[in-house]
């Protein structure tokens, strides 16, 4: 079981993938009905043949699993272009450490996370980001959210001042292994397309310093439900996260 974003005080909670909706607009949860049927529909591939230190890799030749979930990918990319992965070497338990630590930062109250975190600016794209500071979408008024955001730490500078105790660690061990995760997956990708095995890394290598990665921490705490304002009936009120493309 899960949650959606909440758009008031009363969310839409999901159970598997049937939507119950406790408080929004008719309109609203057929959107969410259509999305979360088409999301269900999406192949999930299996990529622990990649997380061992073997075949193309570490330079050699791709082993049988591994040609085989290059093929899945290709496949899923034609079909659909978009996919879950599984088996990304991302243990449960550093997940639950880093949404503890989140939580624990995010509970706060307002004013002191202003005042004691580090803000996230242009320049640093690292972070905190207040509560109705920034409008993803500008044609719409600030989104209702606070976040966090963090970046490579072995080639970003990164200021963690007033987060709590662990924070740190739980997001660079959190992000150490998406890493690992996200080059060896750039590997794939590349014997998905067809390269040869010496260029295998073609795709990995062009994200050595991570420059367009981040990982951001979203916090949606409740907030006032005001028809025609919040509840995303119009394409100027304020909602969760406005609409967008992601750049890069």
């Amino acid at each position: 079981q899960g949650w959606l974003e909440p758009i008031g005080p009363s969310p839409c909670f999901v159970q598997g993938a049937r939507v119950q909706c406790l408080r929004c607009t008719p309109a609203l949860c057929r959107r969410v009905d259509s999305a979360m049927s088409s999301l269900s529909a999406l192949p999930t591939i299996d990529f622990e043949p990649f997380l061992a230190d073997e075949g193309c890799v570490i330079g050699g030749s791709p082993t049988s699993d591994q040609l085989r979930v290059a093929r899945e990918i290709d496949g899923a990319m034609r079909d659909c272009g978009f996919l879950y992965v599984s088996g990304l070497g991302i243990s449960a338990g550093e997940v639950r450490a880093a949404l503890r630590a989140a939580h624990e930062m995010f509970e706060r109250p307002d004013g002191q996370k202003a005042a004691e975190l580090c803000h996230k600016t242009a320049e640093s794209n690292t972070g905190y980001i207040p509560m109705r500071s920034e409008a993803i979408n500008p044609g719409r008024t600030p989104d209702l959210h606070d976040a966090f955001e963090v970046r490579s730490l072995r080639h970003h500078p990164q200021d963690f001042r007033g987060t709590p105790e662990g924070f740190e660690d739980a997001l660079a061990a959190l992000w150490s292994k998406a890493e690992r995760a996200a080059r060896r997956f750039n590997i794939a990708c590349a014997l998905a397309l067809g390269l040869p095995v010496s260029e295998l890394d073609f795709l990995a290598k062009s994200i050595e310093t991570y420059d367009m990665c981040a990982l951001r921490l979203n916090h949606y705490p409740p907030c006032d439900f005001v028809p025609g304002e919040t509840d995303g009936a119009t394409a100027s009120g304020a909602i969760r996260a406005g609409e967008h493309t992601d750049f890069g």
